[in-house]
């Protein structure tokens, strides 16, 4: 997704052959400005917030031109992540739509180095969050862990129905997305995916992943196979360090008072055969005291106009909305993610027909006229509306592009940054041609749209060609 130069809007387009859109072949139709001196042209990259929120040195924290919003920039060198590997790292984050996992927002190339943009999450680490608010308080610290925990696993529970395993996980990728000071509203995140991968259920994985003292298998040490079972030994090694500070349960000066803690952490670092998986662990005593910390707004009557409106948007606005989400600010980000989780009541990371019907049911209950005026006749055929990628439930990502408000996507910033995704030679004007191949790459496959109908969308418009202001007019 192209990013402009310093103080853009649409009337500063500049579409010089030295700043042309260029796309890797996975599909992200970004700019190639991440090089010495074209990365300052669309990024300004901030020292002191980089120093605070860089995570040792793995980020750069820049500032996007156009869009203004502080993003995560992640590089990669070329000269140790190949081709192969970043093709395979970004497959897995596209497939990946979840309130508690990383946000891949785009992916940018110059001749050294690949670069990940990922959203910014400035609350540090669990870790150091827990330890700064709960130490010696032993009651809050199991309260805090039970909450953060619940978190953790249901983003491992929603990877691994993807067929996808981590790998890496340590209490480094289990950050907090903002500051809350209040339990109930801390939004863990799971980053650093870099050692992610998929796998067959029933077979073992034989690549070789670096060992992680403390948080991975010894498996990985023992360069033995493994099974996807080596992130639930990370998740019970995370448990044991957010309680007592030491991953090694073995380290552990266990009371009486904490035999729930302890069966569930020996259960989850056993041997691979014999640990239980993401469900079990839910399903465990030690979830059984957790309060209920239920937070975020219900859905609003301005939320169910919106989504009406993106329902009887054409397939390309549908599109563009989507992308133009990646640009949304932190705040908001946050936000639709309490509302998602308010609706999404079973945890599971996508919204069941059912649910939508509940949420709409106290909507008609405690809402106000204009709410109960907004709420559709047939919700199956809102459900079929918002169901964009056909797997009958509407994920994180389809629930925030239908709730974002139309004052954002039609800013002109915004505009310019989803229209300079399609024009991919940077000339001003998208043609049906590089329409056809944006509708084609792997960055919508998710998205499902029917291609033909949408390039017809905007070739209808007489010539086939569409400028940056007459798309800025088109929404």
């Amino acid at each position: 997704m192209g990013c402009g130069a310093s103080n853009s809007t649409a009337g500063k387009y500049d579409a010089s052959e030295q700043h042309k859109i260029h796309s890797l072949d996975a599909g992200y139709f970004v700019d190639n400005h991440l090089g010495e001196g074209t990365f300052l042209t669309y990024y300004e990259p901030d020292e002191a917030l980089s120093s605070k929120y860089g995570d040792f040195g793995r980020y750069i924290v820049a500032r996007h031109r156009l869009t203004e919003q502080n993003a995560a920039i992640q590089p990669l060198s070329k000269s140790t992540t190949t081709r192969a590997q970043l093709d395979k790292h970004i497959s897995i984050l596209r497939s990946l739509g979840h309130p508690n996992i990383a946000k891949l927002k785009e992916a940018c190339e110059d001749e050294a180095s690949y670069y990940l943009a990922f959203e910014l999450c400035t609350g540090g680490t669990l870790l150091e969050a827990i330890e700064d608010r709960y130490a010696g308080e032993w009651e809050d610290c199991v309260h805090a862990c039970t909450f953060a925990t619940f978190q953790i696993l249901k983003a491992m529970e929603y990877m691994h129905e993807k067929k996808v395993c981590h790998r890496n996980l340590s209490t480094d990728a289990v950050v907090l997305h903002g500051k809350e000071k209040t339990l109930k509203k801390w939004q863990i995140v799971i980053n650093d995916f870099a050692s992610a991968c998929r796998f067959t259920p029933g077979q073992k994985m034989t690549e070789t992943v670096e060992f992680k003292e403390g948080f991975s298998p010894p498996e990985f040490k023992d360069k033995t196979p493994y099974t996807n079972a080596c992130d639930i030994y990370s998740c019970g090694a995370i448990l044991c360090a957010l309680l007592f500070g030491d991953p090694n349960p073995d380290a552990v000066n266990w009371k009486k008072n904490m035999s729930a803690e302890k069966s569930l952490i020996l259960r989850m670092t056993s041997a691979d055969a014999h640990r239980p998986t993401v469900a079990e662990c839910l399903a465990d005593c030690w979830f059984s005291t957790m309060e209920d910390v239920s937070r975020g707004k219900a859905i609003s009557a301005q939320n169910l106009e919106n989504m009406q409106r993106f329902c009887k948007s054409n397939k390309l606005k549908k599109l563009a909305i989507h992308i133009s989400a990646a640009h949304l600010s932190a705040p908001e980000v946050l936000k639709m993610k309490e509302m998602f989780e308010l609706v999404d009541k079973d945890h599971s990371g996508v919204v069941s027909l059912a649910e939508l019907k509940k949420a709409m049911m106290e909507l008609m209950t405690s809402g106000g006229y204009r709410a109960r005026a907004a709420i559709p006749e047939d919700i199956e055929r809102l459900m079929d509306l918002l169901d964009v990628d056909g797997s009958a439930t509407i994920s994180y990502p389809e629930f925030i592009a239908a709730m974002t408000d139309r004052k954002h996507y039609t800013t002109d910033s915004t505009c310019l940054a989803v229209f300079r995704t399609f024009d991919r030679n940077g000339d001003g004007h998208i043609n049906r041609t590089e329409l056809q191949e944006a509708l084609k790459s792997e960055s919508f496959k998710d998205l499902d749209f029917n291609l033909f109908p949408a390039i017809e969308e905007v070739s209808c418009l007489g010539v086939g060609l569409r400028s940056g202001r007459r798309w800025h007019a088109g929404f």
